[in-house]
């Protein structure tokens, strides 16, 4: 009888883990595959696409110009949408999300019939349950009329593009050339690098929580001015929940404008990190730098709808380049290439609990 494959995880010991390849993810490594490729890519560029037009909706306060759902007015055409502003960029963001959900569909179809790696078909089938449960969201937060559920749907929104971050990064050259050394050293660094990215993009994750709960709460211009408070000073010298979200979003900028320098910086100058790593590295630092200047602006242009958008769709970017540059430090966790063993040791050393052993 064969097992369920992450069952295997229970009979590991987490020395074992960090020792060798995770044996749960193991699969036969596959071929670049030019079309599947690029076909993520579409799908990529559609979601943040889609976040664009969910966030210039929400900065216009577009979002309930339709009462129903999932028509508009009735209609999959309605009246007057290409002429006038909310109504088109309220229509817009639905009929982007419904090309989304298609392609999530194709991506299934394609992934399931052409692709060998199991995990990687097991986050194809993950991203078509997350756009439809979105999709769900959406709809619920019409037909309720709920901030709430708004506030969820903005947030799974960038879940949902790292999910498909992913499947793009492990399809792309990027994956397929990445060769990571067998050495302790290589092994070493990957781990510190990996679990330094997880920090970050854990950190940038509850930055874009913050960011949501300003943005639904009308707390992006609590503070009015920038960089200083408009007493002159760094920290507030009033306080109401809204400077409460406004300053910590800017601390939490600067936390993680000084961790994401530190972090790419180590990746450029490491000798243990591959080409594309270095270049992820260097283009999230480019993101990063956009980030800044365009939530500058929204202070400087008090918050016009282009600016305040292309931060927020910038800001997505940001998250998406930040754990795709982290997911690339798991393949040699995940496709099993096992560090070099010291001489006179095996490299898969065997605990008692590991499953050879309890049949031995």
């Amino acid at each position: 009888m064969g097992e369920f494959p992450f069952v295997k995880v229970f009979y590991y010991t987490p020395l074992e883990i960090n020792a060798q390849p995770l044996q749960i993810l193991k699969t036969h490594r596959s071929e670049y595959q030019p079309a599947l490729a690029w076909f993520g890519y579409v799908l990529l560029a559609s979601i943040l696409m889609l976040i664009y037009a969910g966030a210039f909706t929400t900065t216009i306060k577009a979002g309930m110009v339709f009462p129903d759902w999932p028509l508009s007015n009735g209609s999959i055409n309605p009246e007057g949408w290409l002429t006038n502003q909310a109504l088109f960029a309220e229509h817009s963001h639905r009929l982007i999300g419904a090309t989304v959900g298609i392609l999530c569909i194709v991506l299934v179809i394609w992934l399931w019939r052409r692709e060998s790696r199991g995990w990687l078909r097991a986050l194809g089938w993950l991203t078509l349950a997350l756009v439809i449960l979105q999709g769900g969201l959406g709809g619920t937060r019409v037909l309720l009329n709920s901030l709430s559920f708004a506030m969820v749907h903005g947030i799974l929104a960038q879940g949902f593009l790292c999910l498909v971050a992913t499947v793009a990064l492990a399809l792309s050259p990027l994956w397929h050339n990445a060769h990571p050394s067998r050495s302790p050293a290589a092994t070493a660094t990957g781990a510190r690098l990996r679990t330094w990215g997880l920090w970050i993009t854990g950190i940038l994750f509850a930055q874009l929580l913050v960011a949501v709960l300003m943005r639904h709460l009308d707390a992006g211009m609590s503070i009015p001015t920038f960089p200083l408070t408009p007493e002159g000073t760094l920290v507030p010298v009033t306080w109401d929940a809204g400077i409460f979200l406004n300053f910590a979003h800017r601390a939490l900028a600067t936390v993680l404008f000084v961790g994401i320098l530190a972090w790419s910086w180590s990746i450029v100058q490491s000798p243990h990190t591959s080409g594309g790593s270095k270049l992820l590295a260097c283009v999230t630092t480019l993101i990063l730098f956009i980030q800044i200047g365009l939530g500058a602006s929204i202070v400087w242009t008090e918050r016009l709808a282009a600016p305040t958008s292309l931060h927020v769709l910038n800001g997505a970017l940001l998250l998406a380049a930040t754990w795709s540059l982290t997911f690339l430090f798991f393949k040699p966790w995940i496709e099993g290439i096992a560090p070099a063993a010291p001489r006179g040791r095996s490299a898969t050393t065997q605990s008692p609990l590991h499953p050879s052993a309890a049949r031995a």
